[in-house]
C-alpha cells in the first residue's frame, strides 16, 4: 500500500468524513489492513480561513507549503488537500515538494465528463468561483456550468462558515435545497459540490430529481485508487 498524506484542518470536519471515508471504502476493498495514512492539520487562524471563504483573501499558501512538507518528511507517497478552494495555487505547492498531489478538481472534472454531463450547477465558495478554479477547466472540456445568483453566492458563503464552525443547522439544508432547485429550474442536469463542507448537510437524501456529485467522494475514490495500486496488482 502507498501512504496517503492529507493536508487538513480546513474545516475539520470535512477533514474527519474524508478520513473516515477513505478507511471504510479501503476495508470494503482490501481485507489485509487499513490505509497508512498521515494527516497534518493546519494550525489556521479563524480570521484566514474567514477572509479565504467570505472575502477571496488567500494567506494560505505558505501555510499549505509547510504542510505539505511535514508530509513528505513523514514519507508520505502522495498528498491531497480535500478542499476545493486551496486549490487556487496547487501549482505553487506542488513545486515546492517532490511527491504528487493529486487534485480535487483534476479528479472531479475528469469523473464529471466521464459521465457525460453538459450543464453542471457549480455550488462553492465565492473564492472558488471568483478565481475560477473551476471555470477554467470546465470550459477546456467543453462543459457548460451555471452558479448561484450573487445574492445567493453570498448567503452561501455564510451557510459555508457554520459549517466550518461545526454547525449544520437545518436553515442551511434548507437553503442549499433551495439554490438547487434554482440551478435545476435553469436547466442544469446535474449538481456539483465543489466545497468539501457542503456534502455534510446531506442534500442528496431529499434532492432525488438530480443527480449531485460530491468533490470530496471523488477525490476519496481516487485516492483509495492510488493507494491500493500497488496490492491490487500483486
Amino acid at each position: 500500500m502507498k501512504t496517503l498524506g492529507i493536508i487538513g484542518g480546513v474545516g475539520p470536519s470535512s477533514t474527519a468524513e474524508f478520513y473516515l471515508k477513505i478507511s471504510y471504502d479501503c476495508q470494503k476493498r482490501n481485507h489485509l489492513q487499513r490505509p497508512d495514512i498521515v494527516i497534518v492539520s493546519i494550525p489556521t487562524p479563524y480570521q484566514v480561513e474567514r477572509d479565504m471563504i467570505l472575502h477571496n483573501l488567500n494567506n494560505y499558501t505558505p501555510l499549505l507549503i509547510a504542510g505539505a512538507k511535514r508530509l513528505q518528511e513523514a514519507d508520505a507517497d502522495f498528498l491531497v488537500i480535500p478542499c476545493n478552494t486551496l486549490h487556487c495555487d496547487i501549482d505553487v505547492i506542488r513545486r515546492a515538494v517532490g511527491i504528487p498531489i493529486m487534485s480535487i478538481v483534476e479528479e472531479s472534472i475528469a469523473y464529471i465528463k466521464k459521465k457525460g454531463y453538459k450543464k453542471v450547477g457549480l455550488l462553492a465558495t465565492a473564492a472558488t468561483v471568483e478565481r475560477e478554479i473551476y471555470s477554467q477547466p470546465f470550459r477546456h472540456n467543453g462543459i457548460e456550468f451555471l452558479v448561484p445568483n450573487p445574492e445567493d453566492q453570498t448567503e452561501l458563503n455564510k451557510r459555508i462558515i457554520n459549517i466550518v464552525d461545526g454547525k449544520c443547522l437545518d436553515c442551511d439544508r434548507q437553503f442549499l435545497h433551495e439554490v438547487i432547485h434554482k440551478l435545476k429550474a435553469q436547466g442544469t442536469d446535474c449538481i456539483v459540490l465543489a466545497c468539501t463542507e457542503l456534502p455534510l448537510l446531506r442534500p442528496e437524501r431529499e434532492q432525488k430529481d438530480i443527480p449531485i456529485f460530491d468533490t470530496m467522494t471523488i477525490l476519496a475514490g481516487a485516492a483509495l485508487d492510488e493507494i491500493l495500486k500497488e496490492s491490487d496488482s500483486l
